[in-house]
């Protein structure tokens, strides 16, 4: 059996999201309260992310003006998302990376066919 759970949330200019896939053999009579759980742990996960200082508040305009250390875009974000789900790829640290870092991403990720 494959569950998706996900869950999602807009918080002033800010996107969140958060998906978990399982594919595993659960029995149907249990695929209730495994949503639930995931559901559950995506929710945990962005209110983890509300929680945390803003690291663009603290990068210097130089960082801020180039890309060279501001971290990537929401839109980034969803495209390699999206991409990498497409093409059956995972990209780790996600929310670590910079502009930079996931224009080139994005640039492998769409020259990939999906």
């Amino acid at each position: 059996m494959r569950i998706l759970s996900s869950y999602s949330l807009k918080h002033g200019d800010e996107s969140y999201f958060c998906t978990f896939e399982v594919l595993s053999e659960i029995p149907k009579e249990e695929a209730d309260s495994v949503v639930d759980e995931l559901f559950l742990k995506a929710r945990s996960a962005i209110q983890r992310q509300l929680n945390q200082p803003a690291n663009k508040d603290s990068l210097g305009a130089e960082s801020k003006r180039n890309g060279n250390g501001a971290h990537l875009t929401a839109k980034q974000r969803s495209l390699i998302i999206r991409l990498a789900k497409d093409r059956g790829e995972y990209v780790n640290n996600l929310n670590d990376l910079t502009i930079q870092q996931a224009s080139e991403i994005i640039s492998r990720l769409m020259s990939v066919e999906a």
